[in-house]
């Protein structure tokens, strides 16, 4: 009904009763003509030609938006969102500092597409604290690491959140697990390696569904990674970009003691697993994922 991008000229013809324009690019130079009931809205900046009217843009702060969608947030545009914003999803990163700042405190979920969010984690220190949604792992498999300068940084990330996608993330210290918000019922985390004993730090007692996604598998294996998962989950998956002659390294006793609720099991694939484990598996076990082949032929769901 209305063109894909939504320029001033567009922006005066608009139905004033307009909520949603999620699916529409808006232009900077047309946010101050938009109705004044919008819910949802798509930004863009056309070009680096278009200028910026400031004390037009300024009228974004009056929109009462639930959810704004963005290609990069900057400064010149996040100091404008309105205080009674929840969603922002971002097309490409990287996130400047300042705008991570500025911010509304009380947002809920923040989603980013593509690229890497955070220069460093230091950045994470200033996400707004009431968020229970945050979704920052890129597309891109060649996205840089974000280095972990601290163990104590999982500690900045907000304590509200029940879902964490993020990375990829280079962890060399274990500790840094013990950190994360103890709220999390999903957790997603793309890994260079793990520490063989990482998972023992963890202090998740909600934690249902656990992806790991790692480029390297340690030297000694992923063996103690799958004997330590919590005991709460679910669902657990393991997806190792890189694997020795033997595979993940994970062997038959690794999964003899697995948590009883689990119900989905998605590993790499291992020449050390044979069908003897298959009367230990957990007795809930619906779904057992094998490396790329699927399940093996010898699982019986239960």
């Amino acid at each position: 009904m209305f063109p894909s991008e939504i320029t001033p000229e567009v922006a005066t013809v608009l139905p004033r009763s307009l909520t949603t324009l999620s699916g529409h690019e808006v232009w900077f130079s047309a946010i101050h003509l938009l109705p004044t009931g919008l819910k949802r809205l798509k930004i863009r900046r056309h070009g680096l030609s278009e200028t910026v009217n400031e004390e037009k843009l300024e009228t974004l702060k009056y929109l009462p938006l639930d959810s704004i969608s963005t290609r990069q947030l900057r400064y010149d545009l996040s100091k404008y969102f309105p205080s009674c914003l929840k969603e922002l999803t971002i097309d490409d990163g990287p996130m400047e500092a300042r705008a991570i700042e500025s911010l509304p405190r009380h947002m809920r979920v923040i989603i980013l597409m593509r690229e890497q969010p955070f220069e460093n984690d230091e950045s994470w220190k200033y996400l707004p604290r009431h968020i229970y949604n945050l979704d920052v792992l890129p597309v891109s498999r060649e996205v840089e690491a974000i280095p972990i300068s601290s163990p104590l940084s999982s500690s900045w990330l907000p304590r509200n959140l029940l879902t964490l996608t993020i990375g990829p993330l280079d962890v060399n210290d274990a500790s840094w697990f013990s950190g994360l918000p103890t709220m999390i019922t999903i957790l997603k985390l793309h890994l260079v390696t793990i520490q063989h004993d990482a998972l023992r730090h963890l202090n998740t007692p909600r934690l249902k569904t656990f992806v790991l996604n790692i480029n390297t598998s340690p030297p000694e294996g992923l063996g103690e990674t799958v004997r330590t998962i919590p005991r709460s989950l679910k669902s657990f998956s393991i997806w190792l970009r890189d694997t020795g002659p033997t595979g993940s390294g994970v062997e038959n006793r690794d999964l003899s003691n697995l948590p009883h609720s689990l119900t989905s099991l998605s590993l790499p694939s291992s020449s050390l697993i044979t069908q003897d484990v298959e009367p230990y598996l957990p007795p809930r076990l619906q779904s057992f994922q094998f490396g790329t082949k699927g399940s093996p032929f010898w699982f019986n769901k239960r």
